[in-house]
């Protein structure tokens, strides 16, 4: 019977052992009771992944397989292990016998005896290079595919099949103002306003439905919206992509705000060359025929008295016919073309003589004109009575706005700005100030809050100050009233 249960007992062994060396997975089994722990047993897979003879394993400690490459986070894990007899895995770098790297997926696995002590450990060795190495490569192009994106200058998102952002890159968050944690998972309709909005994901799913385009491939024109609420036009170019697991569509951006506005000011330059055509005609014709009534109302004079009846009928024709020349005269000056005669003048002297233009405005008020700043020292290339004119426009704005007792100053201060050296100048007044409605709509063509007048001078003022390559701006102020910056560059351009 002993002879039956050995021989069974053999059997079995040689089952084992030749199991053992039939799988691909390099077996090797270290004793645990020798000192460094020496290898025992390996197999045949071992040896191939290692290219180490079985003669040349045995009796060395598996460390050897790591060479000079002994910094490894991995061999920690190891010790630990081994320290509590326990059971671990560990990714090594490991070294064939040519000196060739592979990738070791290693377990470690303890074996004891009866009484519970560890005897030998048996390592479970893996060669997964061809997957690291196929890993790492996929993190190199994803990294390279990200330093693309993030240096790209248009904005780059991209979304699943349920509108869902998968990705967003830097130039995206400046442009929209959102993080990437903030987009990231979130319907893509985020960034959009009406009818955009509601009507995005009805698009999308007649798309995978039917195949329609009217974006993919295509692109088009649309508007999206910033984190603050602002809405602003975008050029779309969408492109699809189909992966195992669905559909991803890819959109860059382009924010075509700045060619919008170039575009309106071409259409309004356009406008205002034919229209400036057409005003010198009309000024021409019509100033005949108001100097024909000019020279009727004096005649009509001539053959009544001073108190004769007909007189105010005379004045109220003689006050219409001033008006139509003058609104004749401010339209000619909005359309026609600015042809500017650019002097170096004292700036103080500008504004002082736009002063003593209106003062028939405040003959009869409580008016006090103050400077502060360098006056006295400021000089700029400007067409004196161009500028003439922004100056008297702003200060008689101020006297319609203000009541008694009005105050009105100027301060000027030299200011530097994109490397551009000039002067600012700013007015302001005590009166009620400008509303956000006004604010916004002051320099707009025929925008006016007065009874009588055009609308069309501080649109002359902002043409003029263009022209000669400064702004004009509404002044932010802590204090009561109206406030406007002007800035005129301190050289000529050709300087």
């Amino acid at each position: 019977m002993s002879d039956r249960i050995s021989d069974f007992d053999d059997e079995a062994q040689r089952v084992r052992n030749r199991a053992m060396e039939a799988i691909s997975v390099g077996i090797a089994i270290a004793d645990a009771g020798q000192p460094d722990m020496p290898i025992i047993y390996c197999n045949e897979a071992f040896q191939s992944i290692t290219g180490y003879r079985a003669d040349e394993v045995l009796g060395r400690n598996c460390r050897f397989l790591q060479q000079d490459d002994r910094n490894q986070d991995a061999r920690q894990v190891i010790r630990e292990a081994l320290a509590k007899d326990r059971e671990c895995r560990a990714l090594l770098r490991n070294y064939r016998k040519d000196g060739s790297l592979f990738w070791n997926d290693l377990t470690i696995c303890p074996v004891r005896d009866a009484n519970g002590l560890v005897t030998h450990y048996v390592g479970l060795m893996n060669d997964v290079t061809a997957r690291v190495v196929a890993e790492e490569q996929k993190r190199e192009r994803e990294a390279r595919l990200q330093a693309i994106l993030d240096t790209a200058v248009e904005a780059i998102i991209t979304i699943d099949e349920r509108g869902r952002c998968e990705s967003i890159n830097g130039a995206a968050e400046r442009m929209f103002g959102y993080t990437a944690d903030e987009v990231l998972g979130r319907n893509i309709t985020l960034l959009m306003p009406e009818p955009y909005h509601s009507e995005h994901d009805s698009y999308l799913a007649d798309y995978l439905r039917t195949g329609h385009r009217k974006i993919i491939g295509i692109g088009r024109e649309a508007m999206a919206k910033r984190k603050n609420g602002e809405v602003f036009p975008i050029h779309l170019s969408v492109s699809e992509i189909q992966l195992e697991r669905g559909r991803l569509f890819t959109g860059i951006v382009q924010d075509i705000t700045e060619q919008k506005n170039a575009q309106r000011r071409l259409v309004q330059s356009e406008r205002l060359a034919v229209l400036g055509e057409a005003m010198a005609r009309l000024a021409h014709e019509s100033r005949n025929a108001l100097q024909r009534i000019q020279i009727a109302v004096e005649s009509a004079r001539i053959h009544c008295s001073d108190q004769s009846p007909q007189i105010r009928h005379l004045d109220a024709i003689e006050r219409a016919n001033d008006a139509l020349n003058a609104l004749l005269e401010e339209l000619r000056n909005y359309a026609a073309p600015l042809h500017l005669e650019k002097n170096k003048v004292p700036l103080a002297s500008v504004w002082r003589e736009a002063w003593s233009t209106v003062a028939h405005h405040w003959d009869d008020r409580d008016v006090e004109f103050t400077e502060h700043g360098d006056a006295e020292t400021c000089e700029c290339y400007v067409d004196r009575f161009r500028m003439v004119q922004v100056f008297r426009n702003l200060f008689e704005n101020s006297l319609a706005a203000c009541k008694d007792p009005t105050r009105i100053e100027i301060a000027v201060k030299r200011n530097s700005e994109v490397g551009r050296d000039g002067w600012l100048v700013t007015l302001r007044d005590n009166g009620p100030g400008l509303t956000t409605v006004q604010e916004e709509r002051v320099f707009e063509p025929f925008f006016t809050t007065k009874a009588k007048g055009t609308g069309l001078g501080m649109a002359i003022a902002k043409r003029i100050v263009e022209a000669h390559g400064g702004w004009i701006a509404v002044a932010g102020s802590e204090r009561p009233g109206a406030a406007f910056d002007v800035f005129l560059p301190h050289r000529l351009d050709r300087e």
